[in-house]
């Protein structure tokens, strides 16, 4: 799935570039700096286990007391882990770390933009910070720093930094701290994804960082379930109550998207679906089956030149939907293209050589350019397929009366009035239009029998 569209407007754009270059400049003035990003203001840079332990309210922590009770935790994860015996007991600490175990180790990255991920990750209602620690001796003073994005993939996608602090806290001068306000944090994060290809997926790239996706968006999946559901027994307005509460949850959520335009199309509500088609696009600009479907809707509304534009996109974007080829057949037929329609259908029947309603479409085609023994060949194999079908007979009848073949048009029609009737037929043509459109003079037990059957009218 792609990241959700979302256009920066220039004044926020000159905000986000604003904050960008002010952490360059106090980069610039302290030197050489590792960066730590907090999605809201702490009272301390702290370690995770530290703010913990500040939470029982009995007095700062220890951080002496901390280390002690930390000694046991490489000796059990040796236990659980048999692979990581003889492992030096930081890097351990170190992998806990970044798979989110609470340790008395302080997260830092050697890439900026990396901690202004961090800084807008989340809470979104509260204002961020990027922190800057320069790498000189007042500044480290007490500070163990060790680079460690060997340890995991996920460690070298963060280009990440651990701290120790002899105190479990760090002092930071507020001069080396960028504010990141709330109301930047969703563009912020858009800017980073667009031009830096910075977003959760390549900062938590591993199996880890996909169960905590799962688990955030759990939810949502649990409201689209319910609205596919619901649209399932029909009930649409439900169903897109749903896929709304899905995407409150999930703005990106492409499925969601997708599956309200269904509930839409199938309403026949066609500007509404194709607008929340074109946000399922514009999450997932290769999305083949929302071509096909917007492709469906615009071809209802007649809009042919959009229908085979999306078409063609889904087939370019090797969609596994073989019905493409015959709605793209019947666009061309709209159109009278007959040539086209009639590749199309022919390459539909090939990738699904039972499928009746191809052979359908394109033995119409045929009859429409009057050829009338290739039309006939089609309707023979459609019978073969579907054998007590009335409608077919009757079509085929109909193609023989064309072309003389009387004898074989009273046995299909014949057979056809057997089975019930013909109800394809909307509008039956006039006699003397069809005697006149095929050259034909009808006998009166053919012409009778057509009538009956509502293909034709005096």
């Amino acid at each position: 799935m792609g990241a959700q569209n979302y256009t920066i407007c220039p004044e926020v754009l000159d905000e986000i570039l604003d904050k960008i270059r002010d952490i360059v400049e106090k980069s610039a003035r302290y030197g050489p700096c590792i960066y730590r990003g907090e999605a809201k203001h702490y009272d301390k840079v702290c370690s995770g286990i530290y703010r913990a332990y500040a939470e029982l309210a009995i007095g700062n922590p220890d951080e002496s007391l901390i280390r002690e009770t930390q000694k046991d935790i490489p000796r059990q994860a040796e236990k659980y882990l048999p692979e990581m015996k003889d492992t030096d007991p930081f890097d351990i600490l170190a992998q806990l770390q970044h798979y989110g175990g609470a340790t008395n180790l302080i997260d830092f990255t050697g890439d900026y933009l990396i901690a202004l991920f961090f800084a807008c990750d989340k809470f979104d209602e509260e204002n961020g910070r990027v922190i800057l620690l320069p790498d000189n001796e007042q500044d480290c003073k007490c500070l163990e720093i060790q680079e460690v994005s060997g340890i995991t993939p996920r460690a070298a996608s963060q280009k990440s930094y651990l701290v120790k602090s002899e105190t479990g806290f760090i002092e930071v001068d507020s001069c080396k701290v960028v504010c990141i306000p709330g109301k930047l944090k969703e563009p912020m994060r858009k800017y980073l994804e667009t031009y830096h290809g910075i977003d959760r997926k390549s900062i938590f790239n591993d199996i880890h960082g996909f169960i905590k996706y799962l688990n955030i968006y759990q939810p949502a999946y649990r409201e689209l379930y319910e609205g596919q559901i619901c649209q399932k027994n029909g009930e649409y307005e439900k169903a897109i109550h749903f896929y709304d509460a899905a995407l409150a949850k999930k703005p990106d959520f492409l499925e969601a998207y997708f599956n309200k335009g269904r509930a839409y199309s199938e309403q026949d509500k066609d500007d509404e679906a194709i607008s929340h088609y074109d946000r399922a696009i514009e999450i997932n600009p290769v999305a083949a089956e929302v071509y096909y479907k917007r492709g469906k809707v615009y071809a209802r509304k007649t809009d042919y030149d959009e229908a085979i534009s999306d078409y063609e996109k889904a087939i370019r974007l090797d969609t596994p939907v073989t019905e493409v080829y015959c709605e793209l057949g019947r666009v061309y037929h709209a159109l009278q293209k007959f040539p086209e329609a009639i590749s199309h259908f022919t390459e539909a029947i090939k990738r699904d050589p039972d499928n009746v309603d191809f052979y359908h479409e394109r033995a119409t085609t045929y009859e429409a350019k009057a050829c009338f023994s290739l039309a006939i060949d089609d309707w023979n194999k459609v019978i073969e397929l579907r054998p007590n079908e009335e409608d077919y007979y009757a079509c085929r009848g109909r193609a023989h009366a064309a072309i003389e073949a009387w004898s074989e048009a009273e046995q299909d029609l014949e057979e056809a009035k057997k089975r019930g009737g013909a109800r394809m037929v909307e509008k039956p043509q006039k006699v003397a239009d069809f005697e006149k459109q095929h050259g034909v003079q009808l006998p009166d037990n053919i012409k009778a029998l057509l009538t009956q059957l509502g293909i034709l009218s005096n």
